[in-house]
């Protein structure tokens, strides 16, 4: 699925400089209530070319079990004891060259001058006298209008996505579906390490819901629902089993 706008904010200077500047996610779930669902599961990674035991991948996988104790759901070790198999794919696209327009601001700048000044000065004898300087008066900008530019700059999609199967024999992709959940960005940072706290935020509020179409939200990087997840995570590390 690809995101239908584009978000051109330099998300660096966003998430390291700004922390209470909102970034914008797509968000699109789906559910199938009439599947019957349990609470347990195991999360396996949704690109077949990943491996459980790759590290970054046990990352995202520690964000999205954060995500998912917040409604319930246990991750368990064993597949056979699973109620579902969570696929998760977290992963950033190839940067795409893409052209922004803007308006900006125009000004002229005028002055920097030197003027005559005529000031009276009292002495020590009581007598008024006047006494001329020259002093200097610095340039000074002038908003005169705007203009449209362009510039190319080349964007990241992000991707975390959360699929939810019920467990049984066969392979993944053929088993019953119980939900889904796909959050995207797309910005000129390619850092997805740095955005799947707030990836994994935003994913949790939607867990086996439908917004019916894609949703555009926005979240802070000090939101308190990205603090929570960020110390879930650093206070109880896991190992793929």
């Amino acid at each position: 699925m690809r995101s239908p706008f584009l978000y051109l904010v330099p998300a660096a200077l966003l998430l390291l400089a700004g922390c209470t500047t909102p970034l914008r996610f797509a968000v699109d779930a789906i559910n199938n209530p009439s599947q019957p669902m349990g609470r347990s599961y195991v999360i396996l990674p949704g690109d077949p070319d990943v491996a459980v035991n790759d590290l970054r991948f046990q990352e995202a996988a520690r964000y999205a079990e954060a995500a998912l104790a917040g409604h319930g759901f246990f991750r368990v070790g064993d597949p056979e004891q699973a109620d579902m198999v969570i696929t998760l794919d977290a992963a950033v696209g190839e940067p795409q060259s893409v052209t922004r327009s803007e308006s900006r601001p125009m000004y002229i700048e005028t002055g920097g001058y030197y003027r005559q000044v005529t000031r009276p000065v009292r002495g020590r004898d009581g007598q008024i006298t006047y006494v001329t300087s020259t002093i200097w008066s610095p340039p000074r900008n002038h908003y005169v209008g705007s203009y449209e530019a362009t510039d190319t700059v080349l964007v990241y999609e992000k991707r975390f996505s959360l699929t939810a199967f019920s467990n049984g024999a066969g392979q993944v992709e053929r088993l019953p579906q119980l939900w889904s959940v796909v959050v995207l960005n797309r910005d000129t940072n390619s850092d997805m390490r740095q955005y799947l706290p707030l990836m994994a935020a935003v994913a949790s509020d939607y867990i086996d819901s439908n917004t019916g179409r894609q949703v555009v939200v926005s979240m802070k990087a000090d939101d308190p629902r990205v603090q929570v997840l960020r110390e879930s995570v650093s206070g109880s590390p896991r190992s793929e089993g």
